[in-house]
């Protein structure tokens, strides 16, 4: 993971990082993990996040993988020059 750049938005610190299909499937499988088998009591006291919370960040994460699958299945339009080109 690649930090690009990071800002201060109120009292928030928001990120833009650059990050591994790999290290993104971790993070989707952790938070699955925790979602199934931690109780909403205990998510609230270590990690200071209610359970909807974090399951919208999961979904953030899975919206994020299948755009980038949508965008590995997107061939490129190449100049008419090289499209007869084999």
């Amino acid at each position: 993971m690649k930090l690009k750049k990071s800002k201060k938005l109120a009292d928030v610190f928001l990120f833009d990082v650059e990050i591994s299909e790999s290290e993104i499937e971790v993070y989707q499988q952790c938070m699955e993990y925790v979602l199934a088998h931690v109780d909403p009591k205990r998510l609230e006291e270590e990690f200071g996040a209610y359970p909807d919370e974090i399951e919208g960040m999961l979904e953030d994460i899975r919206d994020i993988r299948q755009d980038s699958e949508a965008f590995d299945n997107v061939k490129p339009d190449l100049p008419k020059a090289y499209s007869n080109k084999a």
